[in-house]
């Protein structure tokens, strides 16, 4: 069964992901101990996800080569955000902030899968998108790991990596990760940015845009440093 959008369970999730987020800031800022149990937490429970749903889809004979390689963004963006939980990674968390606040943010609004709780692919989606955004957050404000000055042009740099990776693998499996082949079937935004490839283009100078716009709330602490 397909996720409903902006139902009563659609709203409260999102909701409880905004209060959530705050709840854990707020406790991360207060408490030392409490922050350290919570960077391990968050970077574990992450790390689990991934490997349980990846698990999930061999056991029951649906995992494929060309859809379940950790190479759409959410994936590395959860990888990233769980390696800068654990290791306090400053570089780390500044790629998540901006991967996660624009693509998973976008993914949880908008969430497109087929599932019903508490089955395994419904789970493991709001723990990667959700959840994702919470530990995110609690990273950088929490942790006060700040995107430090230059950030905007590590994360472009950053994104255009993964762009050349992606592609590279599409080329070679003949898969989508990243629609960057083809856009999604069932429509999306991206049929208004032209025919492929130059709604790739348009990709690249929207991400770069929105990654200056999550990074505003930091401009004047850097321009102070």
């Amino acid at each position: 069964m397909k996720f409903q959008l902006f139902t009563t369970e659609h709203f409260f999730i999102i909701g409880a992901t905004l209060v959530l987020s705050l709840l854990f800031i707020w406790v991360g800022r207060k408490n030392a101990q409490a922050r350290e149990i919570l960077r391990w937490f968050f970077g574990v429970l992450l790390l689990t996800n991934m490997v349980v749903y990846q698990t999930y889809r061999y056991q029951t004979g649906l995992w494929e080569v060309q859809h379940d390689l950790p190479l759409e963004l959410c994936n590395l963006a959860n990888i990233l955000t769980a390696l800068a939980l654990l290791l306090k990674r400053r570089g780390m968390a500044e790629i998540a902030w901006c991967w996660v606040m624009t693509g998973t943010m976008n993914g949880l609004i908008t969430p497109d899968f087929m599932g019903v709780f508490p089955e395994v692919p419904y789970v493991s989606f709001f723990i990667g998108h959700a959840g994702l955004i919470i530990a995110t957050s609690f990273l950088v404000f929490g942790m006060k790991l700040y995107p430090e000055k230059g950030s905007w042009l590590r994360v472009v740099l950053a994104s255009q990596v993964y762009f050349a990776l992606a592609f590279s693998v599409n080329k070679i499996i003949g898969s989508n990760y990243g629609y960057l082949m083809h856009k999604p079937d069932g429509g999306s935004a991206m049929d208004f940015f032209g025919p492929y490839p130059y709604y790739l283009i348009t990709l690249e100078c929207l991400g770069a845009l929105m990654f200056f716009l999550v990074l505003l709330p930091f401009r004047k602490k850097q321009n102070s440093n």
